[in-house]
């Protein structure tokens, strides 16, 4: 590895570095051992332009990350997370307020998982769940912007294969696939999936679904949640629908409201 650093009053206000490993195996306690074939990453860590001493805001810039996992059967070996990432804070009023960019060529959503739960507490609650979910999938072409400080998030890329297992009342899906776009405010989602399934705690077995396409849109009012389905097409070896809805949901105690249409036709390839 390479680092440079700049010095003010004793203190660092800036580090550069390249930094390189292959192969890499980490141990820790509770979370076994973590082996890494490959990394390679060049980051910029800076001080804001304030007082040296004032320690609150600073930026790290990732500029690439390339990270692939050994796994047991070598046929997995494969880039786990190709990137850059973008982190900067300020504090306000004593409430740390981040700023993150990130911007991914590919992340292997099983092998981010495994990253996050090694590194991660493991009385995390949310880490717990990370774990039951079981993901798998990709992430490819992906940028997601959040600024706490102007309450602001925007994501958009596209997700292949995406699976999540069932759990607290939400069914479970396996292969995924389609594109985002959107922000706190409004965005779309395209679905292009094709041999999917969905596992629920409702059904004695998963739903096989051949083909589902079609488009769902989120849009936020000061009032209310409206969340929308259009040319949704569903292919089942037994069925074909057709479908678009509109479900408003308000954001004080009101009941939502609901409007569905909905064809069916026999899947002549089924019968």
């Amino acid at each position: 590895f390479q680092l440079w650093s700049n010095w003010q009053k004793s203190q660092p206000v800036s580090l550069r570095g390249n930094v390189q490993f292959q192969p890499l195996k980490l141990a820790r306690q509770n979370s076994g051992i973590l082996a890494i074939k490959k990394m390679a990453t060049r980051f910029d860590w800076q001080q804001s332009e304030l007082p040296v001493d004032s320690g609150d805001n600073w930026r790290l810039d990732i500029k690439q990350l390339n990270v692939e996992i050994e796994h047991a059967e070598k046929s997995q070996n494969q880039i786990a997370i190709s990137g850059a990432f973008h982190l900067a804070t300020k504090y306000n009023n004593e409430e740390w307020l981040p700023n993150i960019g990130v911007s991914l060529e590919q992340l292997d959503l099983k092998d981010a998982s495994l990253i996050a739960e090694f590194f991660g507490a493991q009385d995390f609650e949310q880490l717990k769940t990370l774990k039951q979910a079981q993901l798998q999938g990709k992430l490819e072409s992906f940028k997601l912007f959040t600024d706490r400080s102007a309450n602001k998030t925007a994501l958009a890329g596209n997700f292949i294969r995406l699976s999540f297992a069932p759990q607290s009342g939400i069914p479970g899906i396996e292969n995924l696939s389609g594109n985002v776009k959107g922000t706190e405010n409004a965005g779309v989602i395209q679905l292009t999936t094709d041999h999917a399934k969905f596992n629920s705690d409702l059904f004695r077995e998963a739903i096989t679904i051949s083909k589902l396409n079609g488009k769902l849109a989120w849009q936020q009012s000061p009032e209310s949640w409206l969340v929308s389905g259009e040319d949704l097409a569903m292919d089942s070896p037994d069925i074909q629908t057709k479908s678009k809805f509109q479900l408003a949901v308000p954001k004080k105690d009101s009941s939502a409201l609901m409007e569905i249409q909905s064809s069916f036709a026999k899947n002549q390839k089924g019968s």
